[in-house]
């Protein structure tokens, strides 16, 4: 036992270092409160601060939460997303999104992102730079935060609106100002090309030529310079693009109702999020430099017009033709894009979750099948573009060729001279390349809209009551439903008919009856997962449609049907609903979840690496570790369905004596008799009714359904 107990001392001094540079940004320290007499800024008016940064309405804290929870009440009202980064190297001069650290003192630091792409921190009087001295003091150990889409608005014109807000003036400026000259250079070269076929070439000096040389180098070097800028500026502006929207569509996806994830395989949300970076990529890095570009290339009309006022004409018909190749092209990629995601959607869906059951599949024996399976999705894939993509590059050339060979014709029929026409083609080169350029886009532009149809379901789905509801900070434990009618399509029959229950504040209930009668839908209901066609859900008599949900499940420890564990240690899968778990507390949940023993075995004790779908533990050790992080929170109420199955009869009487000794609401899903024999009371669900209810010995004297059902398993 002592190298048990050793080890454990050992994780804890581990523990609460890690805790304590994990957390100190926003802990508050001894002795600090939220209202400092000292002027200092607190953690919560620091988050305020980077609200207002954001631009976000402010967040006012009622008088009811307390100081320590004041953060946390602010972060999830604004729906501002938090990252833990280490601030390393020279980091201040890496400012892309407002952090919150802090100084070596403990006190709160917020650096905000300067115009000069350096970090300012954030004071009283306003940002101001940081200073060498001020940076050595500034903790290694930061949080960044993502500005959220707006709760209350839904469709593809908010997400237009966020990404181009994500961009400063001085970006847009810049991309313009850089065009613009890049434009300018190219209207250099047609004018050398025409004094050296008109003065340099005709004489046979060279007087002039040294100038003309260094003119041109001069150019070419200054082009060089601007289009280096232009790249740098388009990667910035992509970056700024791609940032903003991965971080809010992937906030966006998390705070959407349950129902919404019945609608689409993982694989295939998956791949809806990830279109994101697709359209970023477009929009930021070729959609609106390459349009811009074309958009001043019609300066070079201008310069075609004084040097062949002949042949502006024939140009024009000739970059005509080159857009309708480019419209046909573009249209021809869209619909080929489109057919292309749906059918990766599907083969996605299925790979992954033929990963994920791949040990179903070998134990069954259906490698085979699973196979034949994949290849059937996977032949409906379009790899092959259609003919005239293929062409398209060729026919684009040719088209080019031949309004040479047209222009050419033109102006020896016109007796352009050859300094004229070597200008003039200098110049339609120049011309005819931005719009080639544009054709070259085409095909990823082509990307674009099934990239957008594939974003907007995630978009245009309404989001959780997020931020207006009650916020709980605390819950008696009482508990009511009132008439609740509930089916998941208005096509198929109700699974809760017209159910009332009334559960008392510390009341230990137990639930029980055939399946499909409503047990593991009333669960969700209670957790706010679904909401009810008719009849109310009631937390401590309010309304759980005017609770703030996050915080409801806050207080609420689960362990659903098929609970699964996150890939990690065990501490980290038991403390994820309480992330200020000390190790003591983590050991004391894993003991009264019957899995203390079992992890003292294991070589890493609570440091112990579990993967996603629960390997290297067995099925009864998973229930009780997802059993040890449902109680650990110290939750006000506790929903269990099914949580016991797949545990012996030793670790059962174990758990049953931690669920009696418990204080909070408890309801328990079970078939198992010894998991509901010691309820307070017991209620039996047939077709979404309440059809018997009592204590056991009640229930058993009545010799009803429940009895029937104790019979077969006593028998």
């Amino acid at each position: 036992m002592s190298r048990i107990q050793d080890r454990k001392k050992t994780e804890k001094a581990l523990l609460l270092h890690s805790v304590e540079e994990l957390y100190t940004p926003i802990v508050h320290k001894k002795g600090r409160t939220d209202e400092n007499a000292d002027g200092r800024q607190t953690d919560s008016e620091a988050l305020e601060a980077i609200i207002a940064y954001f631009g976000l309405p402010a967040v006012e804290v009622p008088a009811k939460i307390k100081a320590e929870e004041a953060f946390t009440y602010r972060l999830r009202r604004s729906g501002l997303l938090m990252r833990r980064i280490m601030l390393e190297g020279k980091w201040w001069k890496q400012a892309a999104l407002p952090v919150l650290a802090a100084d070596k003192e403990g006190e709160s630091v917020v650096l905000l992102p300067g115009r000069n792409g350096e970090y300012m921190e954030d004071t009283f009087e306003g940002p101001i730079p940081l200073s060498p001295k001020r940076r050595e003091q500034i903790g290694s150990v930061g949080y960044c935060f993502y500005k959220p889409l707006p709760a209350d608005e839904t469709g593809m014109k908010v997400f237009w609106k966020f990404l181009l807000s994500s961009l400063g003036v001085s970006d847009v400026v810049m991309i313009v100002v850089i065009s613009i000259l890049l434009e300018l250079c190219g209207l250099i070269m047609p004018y050398i090309n025409q004094i050296v076929y008109n003065n340099v070439i005709p004489s046979g000096t060279v007087r002039e030529l040294p100038g003309i040389v260094v003119l041109v180098v001069s150019s070419v070097i200054f082009a060089a310079l601007i289009r280096l800028a232009r790249n740098i500026s388009v990667s910035q502006i992509g970056f700024k693009m791609r940032l903003a929207g991965q971080s809010a569509i992937w906030n966006r996806l998390f705070t959407l109702p349950a129902p919404f994830f019945k609608q689409y395989d993982a694989g295939e949300l998956y791949n809806r999020a990830n279109a994101v970076n697709t359209i970023c990529d477009i929009l930021g890095g070729g959609l609106i430099p390459t349009a811009l570009t074309a958009l001043l290339s019609v300066i070079y009309v201008v310069q075609i017009s004084w040097f062949a006022p002949a042949l502006v004409l024939p140009s024009i018909v000739i970059i005509l033709v080159m857009l309708v190749n480019i419209a046909v092209t573009g249209y021809l990629q869209i619909s080929r894009s489109k057919k292309m995601n749906e059918k990766n959607n599907k083969v996605t869906g299925f790979l992954y979750q033929m990963i994920g059951g791949i040990t179903k599949i070998r134990t069954a024996g259906a490698e085979v099948r699973a196979y034949a399976k994949w290849a059937q999705f996977w032949k409906e894939v379009p790899l092959l573009p259609a003919f005239f993509l293929q062409i398209s590059d060729v026919f684009g050339y040719a088209i080019s060729l031949g309004g040479s060979i047209c222009l050419y014709y033109l102006a020896w029929k016109n007796g352009l001279s050859a300094s004229s026409y070597i200008a003039f083609q200098t110049a339609f080169a120049s011309f005819s390349m931005s719009v080639l350029a544009l054709a070259n886009f085409g095909f990823q532009f082509g990307a674009l809209k099934p990239s957008v149809d594939m974003v907007r379901p995630i978009m245009e789905e309404m989001p959780e009551r997020y931020g207006d509801g009650e916020y709980v900070e605390k819950m008696q434990g009482e508990i009511e439903l009132n008439s609740v009618m509930f089916r998941y399509t208005t096509k198929m029959p109700y699974v809760l008919n017209g159910l009332s229950l009334h559960i008392k504040e510390g009341e230990y209930l137990g639930i029980v009856g055939s399946s499909g009668c409503g047990k593991s839908t009333l669960m969700r209901l209670l957790l706010g997962f679904e909401k009810p066609e008719s009849g109310t859900v009631y937390y401590d008599g309010k309304d759980i449609q005017g609770l703030d949900l996050p915080s409801l499940r806050k207080r609420i420890g689960v362990v659903l049907q098929n609970g699964s564990l996150f890939s990690g240690d065990i501490y980290s899968n038991i403390a994820i609903c309480a992330p200020n778990l000390t190790m003591d507390q983590a050991w004391n949940a894993a003991e009264r979840a019957g899995v203390a023993e079992d992890i003292e075995k294991m070589p890493m004790g609570m440091y112990t690496m579990l993967s996603e779908d629960g390997g290297g533990v067995s099925g009864g050790q998973k229930q009780r570790i997802l059993i040890a992080r449902a109680i650990a929170s110290n939750p006000d109420v506790l929903l269990f369905d099914e949580a016991t199955s797949a545990l012996d009869n030793r670790t059962q009487e174990t758990v049953v004596k931690t669920l009696k000794e418990l204080k909070c609401t408890r309801l328990v899903i079970a078939h198992r008799l010894s998991t509901i024999k010691d309820c307070d009371r017991i209620i039996y669900l047939d077709k979404g009714r309440i059809v018997e209810e009592g204590n056991y010995e009640q229930l058993m004297a009545k010799n009803g359904m429940f009895a029937s059902m104790a019979q077969r398993q006593l028998t």
